[in-house]
């Protein structure tokens, strides 16, 4: 007869402070960890598992699991202006302006940008997961656009010396706003430039092509960058100080 034991909570120390979770016990054989979209850490485990083999599986996975839970609760941020379910929705930041967030039921999703309201349409109004995800996907559609817009307006000086189209991206980066890869021949830009003022993606644009000729940052490298855009040193220093806003809260 096996011997029940109940489901606890427990916590686990390291330097980053305490790690809480939510404890249950199974008659599989097998150990799972899991983070919900909350942020919670649950795990279950064998009920003949002695306490000290838990937590020698919890510290090793222990990175992981504190990596996992900063993105569900970077999703949560992100989810926190779709769903003010009392009052108005904090607006977000979209090329350089606030834009308030207005999700509505419909059998047809997608975004649509209505003057200073972003339209998101689910079908379940309360779905803020699925809002949320909409939202990103038509974030990341925009910045592509604009993007391979700025790229049409520099590409003749660079198409006419012999160079070969590069391919555009747009993905999630942490510490560049673009970079320029030769081996694949693709210039990757940070989602969140869709949030600073246009001008701004523009002048990552032309800094990113500009390494087609210069994959240094050379004196020959802002040369040629100061040949497509005279201001690049003034755009440089706004990027900064909105990035610099943007870390301190002021911006979403």
């Amino acid at each position: 007869m096996v011997c029940a034991r109940k489901a606890r909570l427990i916590t686990i120390d390291d330097r980053s402070g305490g790690l809480e979770v939510h404890l249950s016990y199974r008659r599989s054989r097998s150990t799972v960890i899991r983070v919900t979209r909350a942020g919670r850490v649950r795990m279950g485990v064998p009920y003949w598992m002695p306490d000290s083999e838990i937590e020698g599986i919890l510290r090793l996975k222990l990175p992981w699991i504190r990596s996992t839970v900063a993105r569900a609760e970077a999703m949560n941020r992100r989810l926190a202006p779709l769903a003010g379910g009392s009052g108005d929705p904090e607006p977000m930041q979209l090329l350089g302006r606030p834009v308030k967030v207005n999700v509505i039921e419909s059998q047809m999703p997608g975004c649509r940008l209505e003057g200073d309201v972003l339209v998101v349409c689910v079908k379940g109004a309360s779905d803020w997961q699925t809002a949320a995800r909409l939202v990103d996907g038509w974030c990341k559609d925009l910045a592509l656009e604009l993007a391979e817009g700025y790229l049409e307006r520099y590409w003749p000086y660079f198409g006419s010396r012999g160079y070969q189209r590069p391919k555009l991206r747009v993905r999630a980066m942490k510490t560049r706003w673009g970079s320029y890869s030769r081996r694949t021949n693709s210039i990757s830009l940070n989602a969140s430039l869709v949030k600073a003022p246009p001008e701004l993606m523009e002048y990552v644009v032309a800094h990113e092509l500009t390494h087609l000729m210069h994959m240094d940052h050379s004196a020959g490298f802002h040369g040629a960058l100061a040949g497509l855009m005279p201001d690049w040193r003034v755009r440089s220093r706004e990027l900064r100080v909105w990035a610099a806003g943007r870390a301190q809260g002021r911006t979403s």
